[in-house]
């Protein structure tokens, strides 16, 4: 019922407000929750790197986070996915390139989204929409 509530307030539909602001409640409560257990595992490197290994393997059941990996490739996939929590948790301090190997967080991540014709995509006389360099 609470999700039937909120599709129609979201359509304009007239829903009792405390009705929509637990459902929104319970959200960010949820969400706080998650971001706190990212945060955790961050003060756990051999953890979260251990975590982040296996996501390269791992079967994913979410089609869109396949669709990622696929994109980044498996090796880069554990990347991509470090990033993100980082972000997530608020304590993403900018793109890393790894001198030994070459790799570059930025790429990978815009890989991963789905932005790398970004770069190179032109809508009628205009340049491209994503520009910046990597590093």
């Amino acid at each position: 019922m609470p999700s039937s509530q909120y599709s129609l307030w979201w359509e304009g539909y007239t829903v009792p407000i405390p009705s929509i602001r637990q459902i929104l409640e319970g959200a960010r409560a949820q969400w706080q929750q998650g971001i706190e257990e990212l945060r955790q595992l961050q003060e756990h490197p051999e953890q979260l790197s251990k975590l982040l290994d296996r996501t390269e393997v791992m079967r994913l059941s979410l089609k869109t986070l396949a669709q990622t990996r696929k994109r980044v490739g498996r090796k880069h996939f554990p990347t991509f996915v470090s990033v993100l929590a980082s972000v997530a948790s608020g304590t993403f301090e900018g793109y890393a390139i790894n001198p030994e190997t070459g790799i570059d967080e930025r790429c990978i991540v815009e890989t991963g989204l789905g932005l790398r014709r970004a770069r190179t995509n032109r809508l009628a006389d205009a340049g491209p929409w994503l520009t910046g360099g990597y590093g």
